[in-house]
This record gives C-alpha cells, structure tokens and sequence, in this order.
C-alpha cells in the first residue's frame, strides 16, 4: 500500500474488507476485517503538548466475526468492531479506532479531560479473503529509500519505522520517515494522508 502526499499538512493519523458475522438469530452484525499486522505510523500527539514518535513495534490482530484480540506489552486486548469503529474503554481512558482502508486514525480521550490522537497502518495481509500475497515485504530484496516500490514492506527501513511506501504525484517510492523538515536533505518533510510525515521533494512543501 501506498501512503499518498496530503496537502497542505495534517496531523491525523486500522480496512475496508466487508466480512458479516452472523449472530444465529435473524440479523447479522456487519463489522470490517482488521485481522493482521498493525503499526502506528503517525506521532502520537496530546492536547498537553506532549507527542511520541511513530511506533516501531507492530502488533498483530486476530478477528473471530467482529470479536477482535491483540497482545501488546505482554498484556492482551480485546474489543467488538461496530461497522469500522473499534472502541476500547481502559485504565480510564476511552480510545476510538476508526479504519479505511488499510490505515486508521486512533482518538483517545481519559476521565481527567486530556486527549490524544495517532495514526497508524497495515504491514500484513488481512486474515479473510480478499487479498492478494501477504500485504508485507514480497519477498525479494527490499527497496532502499529512494526506490520504486508497491507496499510499506518493500521498503528496507519500513520494519524500523524509518521508511514507507510513499505516493509522490505519479511516483511511488520508499520515503523516509520525519517530523521536521531539517530532517530531509530537500528541507521538505511532506504530510501524509495516513498521518506522519515522509521527506519529499521541496515543491510539495511550497
């Protein structure tokens, strides 16, 4: 997957695979797949002014019909996906998840009234139909940064969060990952749709 340049700027930051999860009686709650590998690809930034960089420790989520469970920190999760929302209420925090595509946009919200969002995207196949290969890296060598490419795991550096799959116009190629500007050798770091950012040619900062 490619993350396309959005302009100008924004700082928002889980897949549109329709599966139905039949409830025995006479309806059925229909709820997405977001079965596979996630990572946080956005910075987490807080309404105290607080942020944290991209995650570069994916977490893997297994879907049972719209029952969903993932480990992170030796602790596991688990939550009930309504359409393509997933909200998890803990340690008096309320977190909403909502996906598109193969990326989502996380707001959390704790009792004392701070907030915070993120942003993140799939690194691996869905686990219901509907995919072709596994989502991920194909395989062969991956792709330096600078190279054409077709999905994050191509690139060399995505696994360290240092690198994604970038649409730049036409173009799709390993991007690195930034916050600033300074970070990039044009001075340029771009806005991704997905969240974060990823150094680009200067005209897409103008």
């Amino acid at each position: 997957m490619r993350i396309p340049i959005s302009l100008p700027a924004s700082i928002f930051l889980f897949a549109t695979l329709a599966c139905s999860s039949s409830s025995g009686g006479g309806g059925s709650s229909q709820c997405i797949d977001i079965s596979g590998t996630w990572i946080r690809s956005g910075a987490l930034q807080c309404s105290d002014g607080s942020s944290k960089p991209p995650s570069t420790s994916p977490v893997t989520v297994a879907q049972d019909g719209c029952s969903v469970s993932w480990t992170k920190g030796g602790k596991t999760h688990s939550g009930t996906m309504s359409g393509s929302t997933l909200t998890i209420s803990e340690d008096n925090t309320t977190c909403t998840l909502t996906f598109s595509g193969d990326s989502y946009v996380e707001k959390c919200k704790s009792t004392d009234g701070d907030s915070c969002t993120s942003s993140g995207v799939r690194t691996g196949g869905a686990g219901g139909s509907g995919g072709s290969g596994s989502g991920g890296s194909g395989g062969g060598a991956c792709v330096a940064t600078g190279d054409p490419c077709n999905v994050n795991g191509d690139c060399c550096e995505f696994s360290s969060g240092d690198a994604l799959c970038v649409g730049y116009g036409s173009v799709d190629a390993c991007g690195a990952t930034c916050t600033a500007g300074a970070q990039c050798q044009s001075g340029c770091c771009a806005a991704l749709k997905e969240g974060g950012g990823a150094c680009a040619p200067k005209e897409f900062c103008q």
